[in-house]
């Protein structure tokens, strides 16, 4: 099997799948509300956790693909943290080559938004502008063919730490519980845009 060789997505049934769906949405939800209330560091938080997600994927590939060759070993371990660095570089690289079509197809949305200045109750044209860009790069981001591996740990992970219905409705529902406090810190108060609040 070559080196690059993509493993096959995890069998799982189609009432797991469709409750890693909903989780994924509902934590699609709580960083577009948490963009309302402080659109810098949603931004890079999102960010961090997708290259997270990427290089945690190519790792667990090159660890299950040695495995399938080779069989396992004892620094199976070692050799996959010595390899943590390169996977994160990769995933970096992956990342910032899609920046530049992410922006273009997340800024027309954005820029519609902005135009538009809708009303709504304690909300300003800014923040659902940032939002707005946010929440559409980061699904975007995730859509790509190049980013396969990263929504598969993403559903790997959400399956994974939800191994019961109970857990699964448990983590579903602290995220939409985080994101209507979000939402409702957004509409009570003004966004925070540290680190950049000097600039504007």
């Amino acid at each position: 099997m070559p080196w690059d060789a993509e493993l096959p997505a995890p069998r799982t049934s189609a009432a797991r799948s469709g409750q890693a769906a909903l989780t994924g949405a509902a934590a699609v939800a709580v960083v577009a509300t948490g963009a309302l209330v402080a659109p810098v560091v949603t931004a890079v938080v999102a960010l961090l956790g997708v290259l997270l997600l990427r290089a945690g994927g190519r790792s667990a590939e090159r660890l299950a693909l040695r495995r399938e060759r080779r069989g396992e070993r004892r620094r199976d371990p070692l050799v996959s943290m010595l390899g943590a660095p390169w996977h994160l570089l990769a995933a970096l690289a992956d990342t910032l080559v899609s920046v530049p079509l992410v922006a273009l197809v997340a800024g027309a949305p954005a820029g519609a938004i902005w135009l538009a200045d809708p009303v709504v109750n304690g909300l300003e044209r800014p923040e659902l502008t940032a939002s707005t860009a946010i929440t559409v790069g980061l699904v975007v981001l995730l859509s790509r063919r190049g980013h396969r591996r990263t929504r598969l740990a993403l559903r790997r992970a959400l399956v994974t730490s939800t191994p019961s219905t109970a857990g699964a409705v448990a983590v579903l529902a602290v995220l939409l519980g985080s994101a209507v406090l979000l939402l409702a810190a957004a509409e009570g108060s003004a966004p925070t845009w540290w680190p950049l609040e000097g600039l504007r």
